[in-house]
Protein backbone atom coordinates (compact mmCIF):
# COMPACT_ATOMS: atom_id res chain seq x y z
CA UNK A 1 0.00 0.00 0.00
CA UNK A 2 1.51 3.67 -0.80
CA UNK A 3 2.41 5.94 2.00
CA UNK A 4 0.42 8.69 0.05
CA UNK A 5 -3.52 8.42 1.16
CA UNK A 6 -2.84 5.06 3.07
CA UNK A 7 -5.39 6.73 5.85
CA UNK A 8 -7.69 6.90 3.31
CA UNK A 9 -7.12 2.82 1.69
CA UNK A 10 -7.69 2.05 5.74
CA UNK A 11 -10.99 3.92 5.59
CA UNK A 12 -12.57 3.02 2.80
CA UNK A 13 -11.27 -0.94 3.41
CA UNK A 14 -13.21 -0.32 6.84
CA UNK A 15 -15.99 1.09 5.44
CA UNK A 16 -16.72 -1.24 2.84
CA UNK A 17 -15.80 -4.24 4.99
CA UNK A 18 -18.45 -2.76 7.80
CA UNK A 19 -21.44 -2.15 4.68
CA UNK A 20 -20.83 -5.97 3.22
CA UNK A 21 -21.01 -7.55 6.60
CA UNK A 22 -24.49 -5.50 7.59
CA UNK A 23 -25.91 -6.55 3.91
CA UNK A 24 -24.69 -9.98 4.94
CA UNK A 25 -26.79 -9.99 7.87
CA UNK A 26 -29.89 -8.68 6.28
CA UNK A 27 -30.18 -10.81 3.59
CA UNK A 28 -29.12 -14.02 5.69
CA UNK A 29 -31.89 -12.38 8.51
CA UNK A 30 -34.62 -11.81 5.20
CA UNK A 31 -33.90 -15.43 3.98
CA UNK A 32 -34.33 -17.31 7.37
CA UNK A 33 -37.52 -15.55 7.89
CA UNK A 34 -38.55 -16.05 4.44
CA UNK A 35 -38.37 -19.97 4.47
CA UNK A 36 -39.28 -20.37 8.06
CA UNK A 37 -41.58 -23.66 8.30
CA UNK A 38 -39.56 -25.12 5.19
CA UNK A 39 -37.12 -28.25 4.64
CA UNK A 40 -35.63 -29.72 1.93
CA UNK A 41 -34.04 -33.09 1.62
CA UNK A 42 -30.90 -33.73 -0.11
CA UNK A 43 -28.87 -37.03 -0.70
CA UNK A 44 -31.49 -38.35 2.04
CA UNK A 45 -30.74 -35.78 4.66
CA UNK A 46 -33.82 -33.72 5.81
CA UNK A 47 -32.08 -29.73 6.02
CA UNK A 48 -33.57 -26.56 7.78
CA UNK A 49 -33.12 -23.11 6.02
CA UNK A 50 -30.23 -22.56 7.63
CA UNK A 51 -27.85 -25.96 7.01
CA UNK A 52 -29.31 -25.47 3.14
CA UNK A 53 -28.42 -21.49 3.28
CA UNK A 54 -24.74 -23.02 4.11
CA UNK A 55 -24.94 -24.49 0.55
CA UNK A 56 -24.74 -21.15 -1.22
CA UNK A 57 -21.09 -20.23 0.38
CA UNK A 58 -19.86 -23.88 -0.49
CA UNK A 59 -20.98 -22.99 -4.49
CA UNK A 60 -19.53 -19.52 -4.60
CA UNK A 61 -16.46 -21.39 -3.20
CA UNK A 62 -16.34 -24.07 -5.90
CA UNK A 63 -17.33 -21.39 -8.53
CA UNK A 64 -13.96 -19.65 -7.33
CA UNK A 65 -11.91 -22.34 -7.40
CA UNK A 66 -12.57 -23.11 -11.11
CA UNK A 67 -12.23 -19.62 -12.07
CA UNK A 68 -8.87 -19.12 -10.75
CA UNK A 69 -7.57 -22.30 -12.25
CA UNK A 70 -9.39 -21.37 -15.23
CA UNK A 71 -7.22 -17.51 -15.15
CA UNK A 72 -4.21 -19.57 -13.93
CA UNK A 73 -4.43 -21.36 -17.17
CA UNK A 74 -4.85 -18.54 -19.51
CA UNK A 75 -2.17 -16.92 -18.20
CA UNK A 76 0.42 -19.31 -18.48
CA UNK A 77 -0.21 -19.70 -21.70
CA UNK A 78 2.69 -18.66 -24.33
CA UNK A 79 2.04 -15.21 -25.92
Amino acid sequence: MPEENRTAYLGFHSLATMIVTFLGNFVGTQFITATQGTSITLFGYRMIPIQYMMILPFLDLIFLSVWIVIAGRLLQKPQ
